[in-house]
């Protein structure tokens, strides 16, 4: 079921009418707020505006990035290829513009990569993704193609449609949503996709839903402190009878409620501890009193020189992280495809292939905000 902008705000209204005031309080989207960056549509056809949004112009820089490794396989460039025709047509199609969805390819895939390199999808347990402030969509896209079982929510009215909408695109009838009804399954399965309004999220902190694996990209630092803490001890409840554990981040976010020594302090009074770091990916664990091989956090942010990325550690003796630093290093030195041939299957979509916001960017003389 495609979501409509009236059909979400009307369940909102409804939903939120028994909730805590400090769970309302936390669970707005306060730095996009802080910003003036619209986070609500009055008309699902602007869904089309946020399709390609949040990386403007930055393909080249996440192809060269000094960080990590964007450039991707021909596997994994064929799986983009696949999901980009079908956006470009589902828009052009729904909304009457062809949106090319291009940095975000490379950033969501590389994310994929990451999980990938930290699972056993061929196990009995076919880990489960938990991934809050999904953005447009396009992970949540990647591991339900790639088999995962995946769960999402988001605070924001506008993304929380978008992602509604390209999923149901890319998979009709796949969506679970739980706008209403918190539905009668616990658990994700690999043939849905579960959407949860986060009104609803209060609401499941006393069921058996689980999950294998955390995933915040770029909103920890973003979003309000007691959301933090909410979601991390909502990560517990989730996955206290996973083999995983795990809580993962790509970069921290925009600083607007917290900064790096406050995000690690936060996870670890929480029961979380850091086994890998690097400056653009973190993973914690929930603390097991077993392992005695987690990261020091007191030792590493008097070492920290600030900026804007986590704190790069490259002694991690985690069995968990070293098993993902070998794999993730493998992967970085198979061939690669070409930013040309990457650019060039763009172009191919469509003449222009800037979004909305890039024109408006390039407009104002400027490579990018």
């Amino acid at each position: 079921m495609f979501l409509t902008a009236a059909k979400y705000n009307s369940s909102e209204k409804e939903g939120k009418r028994y909730l805590p005031n400090r769970f309302l309080e936390a669970f707005q989207p306060i730095t996009f707020d802080k910003v003036g960056y619209p986070s609500r549509i009055e008309n699902e056809v602007e869904v089309y505006r946020y399709l390609d949004s949040m990386h403007d112009l930055r393909l080249k820089e996440y192809y060269k990035s000094e960080e990590c490794d964007y450039a991707p396989t021909e596997e994994e460039f064929t799986v983009m290829k696949g999901v980009a025709e079908k956006i470009y047509q589902f828009s052009k199609e729904k909304y009457n513009r062809g949106i090319v969805v291009k940095a975000p390819m490379l950033n969501s895939m590389n994310v994929l990569r990451r999980i990938k390199c930290l699972t056993d999808r061929n196990s009995e347990n076919f880990p489960t993704i938990f991934e809050m402030g999904g953005g447009s969509g396009l992970l949540g896209a990647f591991l339900h193609e790639a088999g995962y079982s995946y769960i999402s929510t988001d605070v924001a009215q506008a993304y929380y449609l978008t992602q509604n909408n390209l999923w149901e695109a890319l998979f009709p009838e796949s969506v679970e949503e739980f706008l209403e009804t918190v539905g009668d399954s616990d658990a994700a399965c690999h043939e849905k996709i579960l959407h949860i309004p986060y009104w609803k999220l209060w609401e499941l902190r006393n069921r058996n839903m689980e999950a294998d694996i955390m995933v915040a990209n770029h909103c920890l630092t973003e979003m309000h402190q007691r959301s933090l803490r909410f979601y991390l001890a909502f990560g517990r409840q989730l996955m206290r009878n996973s083999q995983y554990k795990l809580f993962i981040a790509q970069g921290p976010g925009y600083f607007n409620t917290g900064n790096i020594r406050y995000l690690l302090e936060s996870f670890d009074g929480m029961g979380y501890e850091l086994i890998y770091s690097e400056k653009d990916f973190v993973i914690f664990r929930l603390k097991d009193s077993a392992q005695d091989s987690a990261i020091d956090i007191k030792r590493l942010l008097r070492k920290y020189k600030g900026g804007g990325c986590f704190p790069e550690y490259k002694k991690a003796k985690d069995k968990t992280a070293v098993m993902f630093d070998h794999a993730n290093q493998k992967i970085s030195k198979m061939k690669k495809v070409s930013l040309k041939e990457i650019e060039e299957f763009f172009s191919s979509l469509d003449s222009n292939v800037n979004s909305p916001d890039e024109e408006f960017i390039t407009y104002c003389g400027l490579p990018r905000l």
